[in-house]
């Protein structure tokens, strides 16, 4: 397989020889996961504007695979070619909300600072703001 007649790069991406093998080894794994998700690498290849954000975004799409399995990032990668951009915010955004109708059965968000935050937990500090001497409050921003 060559990259140069498999996939087309953006113009103003310039690609280290190892970073045109892994690409590749990539998006063959991928392709492996299933037509969508192979798909959809080529795409974020397509788009991509930076070697690293690629390579890191390719690893972790691939990382999403044994974490949810094959089908659910199959099904989350014929959902996210739909979307305007392709990237791993869009297919992890996918999975951890659950969006995809045609598999409805709740998958549990991962949990710590990569977690999307829900409108719930904006309600919440809106409501109950936290209480600390550092913070101001609204008064100290009237004028």
């Amino acid at each position: 397989m060559s990259i140069s007649n498999d996939f087309s790069l953006n113009p103003g991406l310039y690609l280290s020889d190892g970073a045109l093998v892994r690409i590749t080894q990539y998006c063959i794994k991928a392709f492996e996961a299933g037509p969508c998700t192979g798909q959809y690498m080529v795409r974020m290849v397509a788009e991509a504007k930076m070697e690293k954000r690629l390579l890191d975004g390719c690893k972790a799409i691939l990382r999403l695979k044994k974490v949810y399995g094959p089908h659910l990032l199959e099904s989350a990668c014929q959902r996210g070619l739909q979307a305007r951009r392709c990237n791993y915010t869009v297919i992890r955004t996918i999975l951890c909300n659950c969006t995809d109708a045609s598999h409805p059965e709740v998958v549990a968000p991962p949990s710590g600072d990569n977690a999307p935050r829900s409108d719930n937990d904006t309600a919440f500090l809106s409501e109950n703001p936290p209480t600390h001497e550092n913070l101001r409050g609204t008064s100290s921003f009237e004028i």
